[in-house]
């Protein structure tokens, strides 16, 4: 697509099916894994930045089993939206977005730290707005995608505060329990942040308003997001 060449749409179907699916595979061999060593935690270290900033994948019980469940929803809808948006203009540009989405929620699911939660919570966000825009040539989608990607600019703002706290009082932001160390008003100010961000992405009082006007996206994409995950 950047080549500005078309596919066709057995192409892309096969290509993002073929991805989901070999992801989906992954997840349960890693899940079947750990639930024969439902204690064992593996830490693969992406890179390290000086000043305490460590990127690396973290899998364990919980998130293998968050890693199998994505993977199955999005293989699901995908293989739905195959036949439900076929002929539709802009096929190939959904199943892109929806590949990119996923992606998005895995590194969510797998990060080591809240950075990387960060960059996949980022990602997710973008994709979401963008799939509320689907339909482009129309007023309403385009304006419900803007509005919804205010909402997640306001909110994520919680969470690079919840980041940058947690970095300032503790020096790392690694999920290794080193957050039960935080004292009373630390935390406090920890959890509200994150509870901010929480709330945009999930629509919750007073934040919900642009949550019905999401459903101007695709159908499929309104499942993933707002029904399932």
């Amino acid at each position: 697509m950047l080549l500005h060449r078309a596919p066709t749409e057995r192409t892309v179907a096969r290509w993002v099916l073929g991805s989901l699916g070999v992801s989906l595979g992954c997840a349960l061999a890693t899940t079947l894994l750990w639930l024969s060593r439902p204690d064992t935690v593996l830490t693969v270290e992406c890179f390290s930045v000086m000043g305490g900033l460590d990127v690396f994948l973290r899998i364990d019980a919980l998130s293998a089993t968050m890693m199998l469940l994505t993977s199955l929803l999005a293989l699901l809808i995908a293989r739905f939206s195959v036949t439900y948006l076929h002929r539709e203009p802009g096929f190939a540009r959904f199943f892109l977005l929806l590949a990119l989405a996923t992606s998005g929620m895995q590194w969510m699911t797998l990060g080591g730290s809240l950075e990387l939660l960060f960059v996949g919570w980022e990602w997710v966000g973008l994709t979401s707005a963008l799939l509320i825009g689907f339909f482009h040539e129309r007023a309403t989608p385009v304006s419900a995608g803007l509005r919804a990607f205010g909402t997640y600019r306001l909110c994520d703002l919680g969470l690079l505060g919840g980041l940058v706290l947690t970095h300032h009082f503790l020096g790392t932001t690694a999920w290794s329990g080193s957050l039960k160390y935080l004292g009373a008003w630390p935390a406090t100010a920890v959890s509200l942040c994150l509870l901010l961000a929480a709330m945009g992405k999930s629509a919750q009082l007073p934040l919900s308003g642009w949550l019905p006007r999401a459903m101007e996206g695709p159908t499929p994409s309104s499942a993933l997001f707002y029904g399932a995950l």
